[in-house]
């Protein structure tokens, strides 16, 4: 199994790039975006990558990284439910490691959403399949949660509309907060929908 290449480039498209090493064997290697972008990285006389080999039914991909912690973040990205490599690169090449890391802490939808290929759903898998695996490795770091801010008056909104269908204050609290850090930019609503639907399932 390929795990490191050191080599020259001698060819770039896309998102891949082919590695000549010492041996004379060329290596095809899909790697994130920016690298291919990247002057500093273009003119290196011989560039080292971590190797991911990603063996299938029909094909040997290879993809690289500059870091062990992006080629680790790829690993994790990869065992999520329905998420292929292509989608999983797609990913790295968008966000750094500290931006990915940072939306898994803070739960950040609307940031992995703005990923091409990626929806609501697949970001809610990813956020609750890598969340508890990321805080084993990094730990729960100040670097990456933010505190989160809510909007008072949507908040104040729901919780009126809610309160004239005879709900308490103490009932929908904690459940209009959850809502709102969640998903800002949902309706008044669509949020009201949402907490009516989790009422009903506590009181089942």
């Amino acid at each position: 199994m390929i795990g490191y290449i050191k080599g020259k480039i001698v060819f770039i498209s896309e998102d891949m790039a082919i590695i000549l090493t010492s041996s004379g064997v060329g290596y095809e290697v899909t790697v994130p975006k920016p690298m291919l972008i990247d002057k500093n990285f273009l003119k290196k006389e011989q560039v080292e990558l971590y190797i991911k080999t990603v063996v299938r039914e029909d094909s040997i991909e290879l993809f690289g990284f500059e870091t062990m912690e992006q080629k680790d973040l790829f690993n994790k990205l990869i065992q999520v439910t329905k998420l292929g490599p292509k989608t999983a690169i797609n990913i790295l090449s968008k966000l750094s490691p500290d931006e990915f890391i940072e939306a898994i802490f803070n739960e950040n939808i609307i940031k992995l959403t703005q990923i091409p290929g990626i929806g609501k759903k697949t970001a809610k898998r990813i956020i609750l399949e890598l969340k508890e695996k990321l805080e084993k490795t990094h730990g729960i770091n100040n670097l990456y949660i933010k505190p989160k801010r809510i909007d008072n008056q949507k908040y104040l909104d729901v919780l009126s509309a809610l309160k004239n269908l005879g709900y308490k204050d103490e009932e929908v609290d904690s459940l209009i907060k959850q809502e709102i850090e969640q998903e800002p930019d949902l309706l008044i609503e669509e949020i009201i929908r949402n907490i009516l639907k989790r009422l009903a399932k506590k009181h089942e």
